[in-house]
């Protein structure tokens, strides 16, 4: 198989940019793609748009990103991909979920994801041809990860202020050895509310149920960052923050 040559074969330390659009490329089963990326090169760019690679692909190809941060780059438009395998890549990469939890995913749990497992997902990567509804915010821009990170904290931290279970769901992720995400969690709200709010009012559209939802969320985006920084304050471990800034002042 030609891919797998070129993936496997020698010199494929030194590819920094791989055209494959339009070659009518069929995996068959055959992972190569995935396994090459699983091993971060140093490859930046990945051209796969106008092939026939399905679901199956997406899926290995999401979990192989997981330990990739070298490509900045992936086209995976005008392929064979249902829905369900663009969400996968969009969950598996972007959020970090495991591959067992990815059968529970919808637009209903994102509220699920661990803050923790998205921390530490793929932040490098801008990905074309996956595009999710209402999570088109929680994806990797050509910025820095750390950005990419926070605002992916932030759009989880939004469905769950608009679900009315942010503090239930932060207190089973974070005990004391998870406090030192805290900061990053924090600081995205500060950072992202009016830009997310701006986001979704501009894209959605009156006359799609999901977009109505959207907007709803918009509207009570405008209270969102004083009310959770209050809700966090009030309810959620304001003595180990205070306690954890202190510390870390102190070795520091």
């Amino acid at each position: 198989m030609p891919v797998r040559r070129l993936f496997g074969g020698v010199g494929t330390d030194t590819l920094l940019e791989v055209n494959l659009a339009g070659n009518g490329i069929k995996s068959n089963g055959d992972r190569c793609i995935a396994e090459f990326l699983s091993t971060n090169p140093q490859l930046r760019s990945l051209y796969l748009e106008r092939n026939q690679l399905n679901d199956h692909d997406a899926l290995h190809i999401g979990l192989a990103l997981q330990s990739n941060t070298n490509l900045t780059y992936l086209d995976l438009d005008d392929n064979m991909l249902t829905e369900n395998g663009k969400k996968a890549v969009h969950c598996l990469a972007f959020f970090g979920v495991s591959r067992s939890d990815l059968s529970k995913m919808n637009s209903d749990t994102v509220i699920e994801i661990n803050l923790n497992t998205v921390s530490d997902a793929n932040h490098t990567c801008e990905i074309s041809g996956i595009d999710q509804p209402c999570l088109d915010w929680a994806i990797n821009l050509p910025n820095s990860a750390k950005r990419n990170r926070r605002r992916k904290l932030f759009c989880i931290l939004a469905h769950r202020f608009d679900d009315d279970c942010t503090i239930n769901h932060l207190e089973s992720e974070f005990s004391e050895g998870g406090m030192g995400l805290v900061p990053h969690v924090l600081a995205c709200i500060n950072t992202y509310t009016e830009d997310y709010k701006s986001l979704i009012e501009t894209s959605a559209t009156p006359d799609a149920e999901d977009d109505i939802d959207c907007l709803s969320m918009a509207d009570e985006l405008s209270y969102f960052n004083l009310s959770l920084l209050f809700e966090l304050a009030r309810d959620w471990k304001t003595p180990e923050m205070y306690q954890f800034h202190h510390s870390s002042s102190i070795q520091s």
